[in-house]
């Protein structure tokens, strides 16, 4: 899961000798909104819910309890998941476009403000230009 949120495989020599262990360097970011935001996947371009990442930031954490007795079953894990998809984005702001009303949310999804070349994970680069 933090794989997904971050972009970034769990192992990688190629970061910064501090950031080669993601759950290491995650860790701390993952009570602070404004830190977890900071390691959000570039690609995922804002378009998720705060309220969803800062649950799934609390799933994540538990779940990397050291001590295994305090981690959640995976009911409780399906059942957060489940909390977490049922969250749904709120629109920023409303623009005017051509004359017509429209969230921030839906220019950036919809728009031509997509960027190719954000994505972190030297993997998802590599596929993308096909080697």
């Amino acid at each position: 899961m933090l794989e997904m949120m971050t972009g970034l495989r769990v192992l990688d020599p190629n970061r910064p000798p501090s950031q080669q262990n993601l759950v290491d360097w995650a860790r701390p970011s993952l009570t602070d909104i404004k830190k977890l935001k900071g390691i959000m996947d570039l690609q995922l371009e804002q378009h998720y819910p705060s309220q969803g990442v800062i649950k799934a930031g609390e799933l994540i954490r538990k779940c990397l309890d050291v001590n295994p007795n305090h981690r959640p079953s995976m009911e409780k894990v399906v059942a957060s998941l489940e909390e977490i998809n049922a969250i749904r984005m709120k629109p920023k702001r409303l623009k005017i476009n051509n004359g017509n009303l429209m969230s921030l949310h839906h220019e950036q999804r919809y728009g031509d403000h997509r960027r190719e070349n954000c994505h972190r994970s030297p993997l998802h680069a590599k596929q993308r230009v096909g080697v």
